[in-house]
């Protein structure tokens, strides 16, 4: 049977060689994990989780923004002035639009 199309490169030492793929061909002469449809397919699914990870971080990161913008104008101008509205007003406007809840790496929590 023949093998993968693609060349791999491996580690020698201080050098590194290109070699063809030691898998047999599944399909249009590449193999199952070197076809250019599966490597788009997991593509697609890696920009779709960094995506949500992205989204999920910046809520995250604005969340915890205006919450320290409300309790600094709180304290500067009291509870009924416009400002603090303002802040609110934003703060619920950011909290109707959040994106799905996703576990983050610790070091891109908010």
């Amino acid at each position: 049977m023949a093998k993968c199309k693609k060349e791999v490169y491996r580690s020698e030492g201080n050098w590194t060689r290109r070699y063809p793929c030691s898998r047999e061909a599944v399909r249009d002469g590449w193999c199952k994990q070197h076809h250019p449809d599966a490597q788009a397919a997991r593509d697609k699914a890696s920009s779709a989780k960094y995506n949500a990870e992205s989204a999920y971080s910046h809520y995250l990161f604005e969340h915890k923004r205006l919450r320290l913008a409300i309790a600094d104008a709180v304290l500067e101008h009291g509870h009924a002035s416009d400002k603090v509205q303002s802040f609110i007003a934003t703060f619920r406007t950011l909290e109707a639009n959040k994106p799905n809840a996703i576990s983050l790496p610790r070091w891109r929590r908010g």
